[in-house]
């Protein structure tokens, strides 16, 4: 057993680390075995209770106090914090990420002030919760892949969490087909869309994403295993019909032919093109899915558009700034933010954020080679960033726990070269 588990975490600290992101990983399991999840989006669920809603934040607190106590009584992990801030770039943007907090929980508290009533109804509170209260695993994740096993482990985290979202599809569907028994977003006699694990078509298309890409990039996996679990995937992100999802594996493969994986683009577009005519045999199911997506999409077009037209006395100068006095939530997540921090919240993200990915860009520009892991998280990044143009993935939980994960990851790169 103890060969077992070490074949997956070297340390404490790692074992610490990657429990966390197993524990983040399955977490959601219960909305789909308990039909609970939001009452708003599926109408044969019931709502998730406030147990089950809070218990992430607390696990996530939990583990940041547990994690620095090591931290604090280990010189060898002091060292590494050290060699990290030792480079100016990693400093810069470890401050601003800093900043940026402070702005937020200022903002929030100085706009809506703090009462146990709003922190339970309050959407700028949910914004505390579900995008601030993430954001420290940066701080936690260039250390743990300051280690190459690490890599290793990182991986290995992948397949099983892969292998845990197919079964769980499967249950998902072979269910559906059997006893009508719905997913979250499973309209009766409409649309029905499988979200894995999570129950979450969005966000589990995402983190689909994330695997497909350190998937295409892995250097040391036979290539007949790729191609597989390339197919797998893309029959994943097809049952959850997420339009977002489908966009930024499209811009993946233009970005693969442009670097010249010509093999793996042209595989993925036959694949979905393959799963696509298939699902043309089955009585209804595309005609019910895309026209229901079809006008989902302009649904939310449109309340972007009637917002942008009304709101506009809402909105002075110092409020453009600062936040709006409006409370706004969108699918466009940038807007979102500009219109409840202001002009100062959105650049505080963009910067730290940014400046990651051009430092990186010149080191690769100037060393002319790249290892699959940096440059796979650099690209998650940039697919990550293009999709809060039409969904809040900052605030999906667990997917924003990744992004800041690869973050951490690719400001490790940053340090150890």
């Amino acid at each position: 057993m103890k060969k077992f588990i070490s074949s997956f975490i070297s340390s404490p600290l790692e074992y610490l680390f990657f429990l966390y992101l197993y524990i983040a990983q399955f977490y959601y399991s219960y909305r789909y075995i308990l039909r609970v999840n939001s009452t708003t989006t599926s109408p044969t669920y019931g709502h998730t209770s406030i147990f089950e809603e809070v218990m992430k934040y607390v696990i996530t607190i939990i583990f940041f106090l547990i994690f620095i106590i090591i931290i604090f009584i280990s010189q060898k992990y002091k060292d590494k914090y050290k060699k990290i801030f030792s480079v100016k770039s990693v400093r810069i943007i470890f401050y601003t990420i800093i900043l940026a907090i402070f702005y937020f929980v200022f903002d929030i508290i100085i706009q809506h002030g703090i009462s146990i009533h709003l922190i339970k109804t309050s959407v700028p509170y949910d914004y505390m919760f579900k995008f601030l209260i993430f954001i420290p695993v940066i701080f936690i994740s260039p250390i743990i892949f300051m280690d190459n096993a690490s890599i290793r482990y990182w991986m290995k985290f992948l397949y099983v969490s892969m292998l845990f979202q197919f079964l769980y599809t499967l249950i998902q569907l072979g269910l559906f087909m059997t006893i009508h028994r719905y997913p979250a977003l499973g309209y009766p006699g409409g649309s029905v869309r499988f979200g894995g694990g999570w129950d979450d078509p969005n966000g589990v298309s995402l983190f689909y994403a994330l695997f497909l890409v350190f998937l295409v990039f892995e250097d040391k996996l036979r290539a007949s295993y790729k191609y597989i679990m390339i197919l797998i995937t893309i029959f994943l992100i097809y049952l959850a019909l997420s339009f977002t999802a489908l966009i930024l594996i499209f811009l993946f493969c233009i970005f693969l032919l442009f670097i010249k994986k010509y093999k793996q683009s042209i595989f993925i577009i036959a694949s979905l093109i393959a799963i696509f005519l298939i699902s043309l045999m089955i009585p209804n199911y595309f005609k019910n899915n895309f026209l229901f997506k079809y006008r989902s999409a302009g649904v939310h077009i449109n309340e972007i558009i009637k917002f942008s037209h009304s709101s506009s006395g809402h909105f002075t100068l110092i409020h453009k700034i600062f936040g709006g006095n409006v409370i706004v939530f969108m699918e466009n997540f940038y807007r979102q933010l500009y219109h409840n921090f202001g002009i100062i919240g959105f650049i505080l993200l963009a910067i730290p954020l940014c400046y990651l990915l051009y430092i990186y860009f010149r080191k690769i520009q100037l060393q002319k080679k790249t290892d699959f892991f940096s440059f796979s998280a650099f690209i998650f990044i940039i697919i990550f960033g293009i999709g809060n143009l039409g969904l809040p993935y900052f605030e999906i939980f667990p997917v924003n726990v990744f992004l800041w994960v690869v973050c951490g990851a690719l400001i490790s790169n940053l340090a150890i070269s």
